[in-house]
């Protein structure tokens, strides 16, 4: 007889981890079967770029929750195991072994994979892509023995790697597509000021360039550039964006459209399987269009979310996006439509308030703060949300106004 969950759970990252916690809220016994295909059991990822790679935060502590969880929990982590298709007329999935599965109710929570470059040289060794905890683990050994490094992408993986081999002592290159650091994140003058930051910090930053090769004999030992630059390596991480994992959706004849459709349930277009995370496409009604997001707090809210209506709780999902990334110093956090704007709003200058307003037209979208305090955070947040029209700009300029008292 084959195997068969109430609840089956295809990706063992933080949206899985976060459905276990979902469902549980609702339903105390119903099998729970989260299936991955690395070693670990969910973890944060995030951590890869940043503590982790840098050191200071031990692998147990980038593992959400330790295996009393799940056993508490009554969830079976599969480990090691991969999902080659899914059959939701059966509403069953196949194992890399061939061993089938039945669920009652599917969750997709496959997330991304690295793009790799491919130019001459890329399978020079020396080479790097960060997504797994065997990524990081591989890039943080490189750089404790590395002295020259080339950072390849300027999105958060390359500024948050080139952070963390440039605080370890190594003489660091940044290689950008783009006029200034994380211009497609935060925008023209926000990423301004991140490459005044990390020129002052001792980081090479190289505009507006494109990586066409990698030269060495067995090992890398230099980035060769577009308009005939050659930036010298013994270790080169290229950060150059991530594809969502989404053949397995595509080969079910599910809804695909920049990622897997889902509807303000996160169900997907086939009844009882669900999507969240990287590779959901959902509608967001407080900017009435769809989004799809790659951050950290999406896969944590999503995923419970998932799994409070796996279980029967049908609800709609409404939250504000949120991503942070800390480089350096720098502790930078964001809330709202960070990507539908048309102009900016600066406030403050560094240590001392430094708030980037994000517009369309007179309202606001967005709210990007260096630094914020705790109470900052959660008016910045409830700003957010409340979108506001900005009436006067002089009083979103003025650090003395509280964030709260913008709302209209």
């Amino acid at each position: 007889m084959s195997e068969h969950a109430g609840y089956l759970i295809v990706g063992a990252g933080l949206a899985g981890h976060f459905a276990v916690r979902g469902i549980r809220e609702r339903d105390a016994d119903g099998r729970i079967v989260i299936i991955g295909d690395e070693p670990e059991l969910p973890y944060t990822r995030p951590h890869l770029s940043k503590a982790y790679l840098m050191g200071t935060r031990p692998k147990e502590k980038v593992i959400i929750k330790p295996a009393s969880f799940y056993e508490e929990n009554k969830a079976e982590v599969w480990t090691s195991r991969k999902v080659t298709a899914v059959d939701p007329a059966n509403k069953t999935v196949t194992l890399d072994d061939g061993a089938p599965i039945g669920f009652d109710k599917l969750l997709l929570a496959t997330g991304s994979e690295a793009r790799r470059l491919k130019i001459d040289g890329s399978g020079l060794r020396g080479i790097y892509y960060l997504r797994r905890l065997a990524d990081s683990d591989a890039i943080r050994a490189a750089k404790d023995a590395s002295k020259r490094a080339v950072i390849v992408g300027g999105g958060f993986i390359g500024a948050e790697v080139a952070s963390a081999f440039a605080q370890a002592g190594v003489d660091t290159t940044l290689i950008l597509s783009d006029n200034v650091l994380l211009k497609r994140q935060v925008g023209q003058e926000a990423g301004q000021f991140l490459l005044d930051y990390y020129r002052g910090k001792g980081v090479k930053v190289e505009l507006e360039k494109k990586a066409t090769a990698f030269t060495g004999d067995g090992q890398v030992t230099a980035v060769r550039t577009a308009d005939g630059g050659e930036y010298p390596a013994d270790t080169v991480v290229a950060g150059v964006g991530a594809a969502t994992r989404t053949e397995l959706a595509a080969a079910a004849g599910l809804t695909l459209d920049n990622g897997v459709v889902v509807d303000e349930h996160l169900r997907t277009s086939a009844p009882d399987i669900y999507a969240a995370g990287d590779i959901a496409f959902y509608f967001d009604a407080r900017y009435g269009r769809r989004l799809r997001l790659e951050h950290w707090d999406n896969a944590v809210q999503q995923g419970k979310h998932a799994g409070l209506n796996m279980a029967g709780a049908n609800q709609p999902f409404d939250h504000v996006p949120y991503f942070y990334s800390d480089v350096f110093d720098l502790d930078l956090q964001a809330w709202g439509d960070m990507v539908d704007w048309d102009r900016t709003i600066v406030r403050g200058t560094h240590k001392h308030n430094l708030t980037y307003f994000y517009l369309k037209g007179d309202r606001l979208k967005a709210v990007l703060v260096v630094d914020p305090t705790k109470e900052q955070s959660a008016a910045a947040e409830q700003l957010a949300a409340a979108m506001p029209q900005v009436k006067d700009e002089a009083r979103y300029k003025d650090s003395s106004v509280p964030y709260e008292s913008l709302v209209n």
